[in-house]
This record gives structure tokens, C-alpha cells and sequence, in this order.
């Protein structure tokens, strides 16, 4: 899953871009999201080594709230982030996601990072005319450039991840470690799971130990390529996905904060926000990934995605379920 993970959690910004002829960075959805919730259910084995019998462990989880999305009026103000604990059956709030509008736009979002959310990194939004043309960040007085976005006409075509120190002229020491403590947040808390490639961690690296200033500039390069509203594939190092899709309206299309919110999203990441539709297959290498929904009408109430075990000492199967509350 970890391939997956790592295109899904970089391009959560490419299928935001999907609604040709309105403007990038405006969120006003039909049904707009209040809350979303998790659950989960499994039925497992696991082989006794004394007696050699199967031992069934089965459990279901009460619905534990993840995020709680906040509304002034047609805009989300805030998004409260919580930490389920399906052991203790409650959840606990840990930070919240600030928002800053030019207009209807936003154009700022304070996420928050670490382990108690008490470090905030700064994501500001830059458009050319509609379109998204990049995502900086910003940590203790240091900006990088986070995103970058490329079309074909009104169609996004590329997306470039890059991290490039703005003042490094002017780094000691310590700063540079501080922006490899961002590059590493950054990397981490967007490409769950993900092993830096040799290249960009020597680069990090590089920047961490130096005594000198050194320019840093590492990025992966994404194509996209699309059938009709919805992305059909996408190519980065070498490595292909294919996506499937429902035919009912996806509730986060076009929320280019998404990616800044690292807490809901570690298994599928960007695929909820790719495009028009809701995302059921991903095929990564002729792998599959199958994601099943329930509905109320054309909006999704639920996303469940089951995994199966089969290994010499436990065997069975569990879903982790989503769920979506609208105002």
C-alpha cells in the first residue's frame, strides 16, 4: 500500500483542480460536511501455537468522531481534529485547522503539526487568474515552495512537489536544521508510510549537517491524465495508478486544503478530493484497492474499505469505515 499511499498523499492537490471554469480555491459545496466519523470491524483468527486450533476474535467499533468541520456561513472557518481511540471507544481533540480568505477565496491555512499539534505551518495559496498555480510553506519566519501546478489549457497536466529554502543565504546551522524539520513534517505527514527516495534524503540531509548555507531543491514530478471530470491515471517515478470511479457527487472536490490536514487521510489521501466523483478502485501495478460506499441520495453517507489476512498464524478480514454527517 505504500506506493499508493505515496501518489495519493502527493497529488491530494492535483484532483482538486477539477471544476473547469470556476475559480481554484473557492469550496462552497452543495452538501457541505459537518462531521466525519470512523468505525471499524473485523473478524480475525489466530492459531493457538499449544492446542493448533483457530481462535476467532471478533469486534465492532462504536462511531468515534475524527473532524469537525466549522461553517460561517458559505465558508469553513475551522476544522477540529481529533484522535479516535478504538481501545477506549472515544476520541480526543488535538488541534485545529485554521482558514484565511482573499475574497472567496482561500488563500491562507494554519495547520497545525507535531505530536500535540502544537506547531503551526502556514500554507499559503497563489493563483494565476482561476487557476492554482502553487502552495507555499512557511515555519518560523523560513518559506518554501510546497506545490507547483501546470496545465494543458483549463486541464491540470503536471504537479510538482518541491523543496527549496527562500532565504538559505542567511541560514546557520540550527535554521538549517529547523528546515529539515519541516522538509521531513512535510514528507511525513503527506506521504504516510513513504521512504524518501536516495536523492532527495541526501539532499535533506545535506541541509541538516551543513555548516554553510547550501540551495536545497528536490521535487517529484506527477502527470495526470484525465476522462472527462474524473482523473483516470497518474505517472510518477516510473510508477502507474489507475482509478475507477462511482457515478454520485463527491462532497470534497475541489478543497485544496485537504492536504493540509494530515490525520483522516493516511490510506487514501487525495484520492477523496481527485475529482467529480468518488474513487472505488485503484490498481497500482495490477494491485487493487476496492473502496465501497452508501449513499443518501447523490452524496455519500459511508466509505469502507475491507482488507484481507492470510498469514500462517492469522487469517481473516477488517474494514475501516468512514462517515459522513452534512449541516
Amino acid at each position: 500500500m505504500k506506493k499508493v499511499t505515496y501518489l495519493a498523499a502527493i497529488v491530494a492537490a492535483v484532483c482538486m483542480i477539477t471544476s473547469c471554469g470556476k475559480k481554484d480555491g473557492v469550496f462552497n459545496p452543495k452538501e457541505k460536511i459537518s462531521a466525519i466519523y470512523y468505525s471499524e470491524t473485523g473478524n480475525i483468527e489466530s492459531l493457538d501455537p499449544e492446542t493448533e486450533e483457530w481462535e476467532a476474535h471478533n469486534y465492532s467499533s462504536p462511531k468515534l468522531i475524527m473532524e469537525k468541520w466549522n461553517w460561517d456561513g458559505k465558508k469553513i472557518s475551522s476544522i477540529e481534529l481529533y484522535e479516535p481511540d478504538i481501545d477506549e471507544g472515544s476520541s480526543e481533540l488535538y488541534a485545529t485547522v485554521r482558514f484565511e480568505y482573499d475574497g472567496k477565496r482561500i488563500a491562507k491555512v494554519y495547520t497545525p503539526f507535531g505530536s500535540s499539534g502544537d506547531v503551526d505551518i502556514e500554507f499559503t495559496y497563489v493563483y494565476n487568474g482561476k487557476r492554482i498555480e502553487k502552495i507555499q510553506a512557511s515555519y518560523m519566519g523560513m518559506t518554501m515552495d510546497f506545490l507547483g501546478f501546470s496545465y494543458d489549457g483549463d486541464k491540470l497536466s503536471e504537479i510538482k512537489y518541491y523543496a527549496e529554502s527562500k532565504n538559505n543565504k542567511s541560514m546557520n546551522t540550527k535554521q538549517m536544521k529547523v528546515f529539515d524539520r519541516l522538509s521531513n513534517l512535510i514528507l511525513c505527514s503527506y506521504v504516510p508510510g513513504y521512504e524518501m527516495s536516495p536523492r532527495v534524503k541526501k539532499i535533506i540531509d545535506n541541509v541538516a549537517v551543513s555548516n554553510s548555507p547550501k540551495d536545497v531543491l528536490g521535487h517529484y514530478s506527477i502527470r495526470v491524465m484525465w476522462k472527462d471530470n474524473n482523473i483516470s491515471m497518474m505517472v510518477a517515478d516510473g510508477e502507474s495508478i489507475l482509478f475507477s470511479y462511482d457515478d454520485k457527487k463527491n462532497p470534497l472536490q475541489g478543497f485544496l486544503p485537504l492536504m493540509n490536514i494530515p490525520t483522516l487521510w493516511e490510506d487514501m489521501n487525495g484520492c477523496l478530493v481527485f475529482s467529480e466523483n468518488n474513487v472505488t478502485g485503484v490498481n497500482v501495478a495490477g494491485e487493487e484497492y476496492k473502496y465501497t460506499y452508501t449513499y443518501d441520495g447523490e452524496w455519500p453517507l459511508t466509505r469502507t474499505q475491507t482488507e484481507t489476512i492470510s498469514e500462517s498464524e492469522m487469517r481473516g478480514s477488517y474494514s475501516s469505515v468512514f462517515h459522513y454527517e452534512y449541516k
